[in-house]
């Protein structure tokens, strides 16, 4: 999953937890930096229902 951040992006290995709508969350791993403003994670578990923009 490639994610956008405004101000710097986290430390590989980190991780990153998303809310979703339903209030159930999906756990990400920092795998790569992508330029200076995004990353690619790895999902932790299913992303049925990941959306973009959250």
């Amino acid at each position: 999953v490639d994610v956008h951040f405004v101000d710097g992006v986290p430390s590989l290995l980190n991780a990153l937890i998303i809310t979703k709508e339903d209030k159930s969350t999906i756990t990400l791993e920092v795998a790569q930096h992508i330029g200076l403003d995004r990353v690619r994670a790895i999902a932790m578990q299913d992303t049925q229902g990941l959306e973009r923009g959250m």
